[in-house]
């Protein structure tokens, strides 16, 4: 499995009048990153977001870009596809994990583990930094315009459907730096709750994949445990939500080229999507804009990595109740956090064999309306 390799850009972005205008729906990290992308090959580009802004869907709480499940380092990716680094990020090299008993586990790493981000639609936000670089670069960024996925040429336009819900909450907490993360299925079903502090701001939330309609409650055992392990006192605050959607895409190249959550590119085990949005954006780009195959290319250069999730997945929820301890006993006798790490997403043949019989039998969730309002941000999802 390899990363999408950048093909070299012409020395400028001007376009041939001969070449139509792209046109991109969403101005996520896919949408926005395929566009940038599509200028440094010389396309004219066009992207139609359906909200009023950038990153709409978020408030500025802590993400994780993740820098482990390639061995190249992600940042160094971005740079050499194009993509400027502008946005704040602040390397993980340390990381606390708390097993379901309460008993914490220091982990620290030579290589960065990944980058701490912030999202939404301030300067510094990842989002803000990679839609004043497309500015930059001459590309047409249309807010409150929703264009149809049969009218595009690249369609970025978020989660589909709810596989997984988010909820998080952001305040001030006068804490010395840290990234905790808990494993305990029965706080957070079929996921993970966390706690990540820099610079005196804090970001507290969970991520599940299952038993939606107690959502609330989660919620709140998770800040009481939370509360309880860092010793913190967390103030009532405005919860964001969001969710997840993951699917394993096939099919030939007819109709627009789907990239981000719109494509199914999702961190099934853990959520880290962001990587895996920015690379099927670039993918895309390169697509369009050689007239090659989008579907060999990401067939050939992502597809494994999501059956590879798809099996993590399965094995997680299968194991869940024992996994958190086996995860954190194997991970210390790696004595190597980044490694160990990379070892779940490595496409071993076993595991693409087995992913392959898994995508028959997976279950497509149908979820009902008052699921979809639950996780719906006070904006309109990018």
């Amino acid at each position: 499995m390899t990363t999408p390799k950048p093909e070299v850009p012409r020395e400028t972005p001007a376009a041939s009048a001969a070449q139509p205008c792209v046109r991109v729906a969403g101005a996520g990290p896919a949408g926005l990153a395929a566009a940038i992308r599509l200028r440094l090959l010389g396309r004219d580009v066009e992207v139609h977001e359906s909200s009023d802004r950038v990153g709409s869907r978020w408030c500025g709480g802590f993400q994780v870009l993740e820098n482990f499940s390639e061995e190249e380092d992600i940042l160094e990716f971005l740079k050499r596809s194009g993509v400027p680094v502008g946005f704040r990020n602040r390397p993980v090299h340390r990381v606390r994990l708390w097993d379901p008993k309460g008993i914490p586990t220091d982990f620290e790493s030579p290589v960065s583990l990944g980058y701490c981000v912030t999202r939404g639609s301030e300067p510094g936000d990842l989002d803000h930094s990679l839609w004043e670089a497309a500015k930059a670069l001459g590309v047409n960024v249309r807010f409150g315009s929703h264009l149809p996925a049969s009218e595009a040429d690249i369609y970025a336009g978020g989660p589909r459907r709810v596989d997984g819900i988010g909820r998080e909450i952001i305040f001030d907490a006068p804490l010395e730096d840290r990234m905790s993360v808990l494993l305990d299925p029965r706080l957070s079903p079929g996921g993970y709750a966390y706690f990540f502090v820099f610079d005196g701001r804090a970001t507290l939330g969970m991520a599940i994949v299952r038993d939606f309609k107690n959502t609330n409650r989660h919620f709140e055992e998770v800040q009481r445990r939370f509360a309880d392990l860092e010793k913190v006192e967390i103030p009532r605050a405005q919860a964001t939500n969001h969710h997840v959607n993951f699917f394993v895409q096939h099919g030939a190249d007819s109709g627009p080229f789907f990239a981000g959550e719109a494509g199914g590119f999702q961190d099934y085990l853990f959520g880290f999507g962001m990587r895996f949005a920015l690379e099927s954006g670039i993918l895309a780009a390169q697509s369009v804009a050689s007239g090659g195959s989008y579907a060999n290319r990401r067939d050939r250069m992502l597809l494994p990595k999501q059956r590879i999730c798809l099996f993590n997945r399965f094995a997680y929820e299968k194991a869940e109740n024992w996994i958190p301890g086996y995860f954190v006993r194997e991970a210390v006798r790696s004595g190597d956090l980044r490694k160990y790490l990379r070892s779940w997403y490595e496409p071993r043949g076993i595991k693409i064999m087995a992913a392959r019989m898994m995508e028959r039998f997976w279950r497509r969730g149908n979820f009902r309306k008052n699921v979809r309002s639950l996780c719906e941000s006070p904006h309109t999802s990018n």
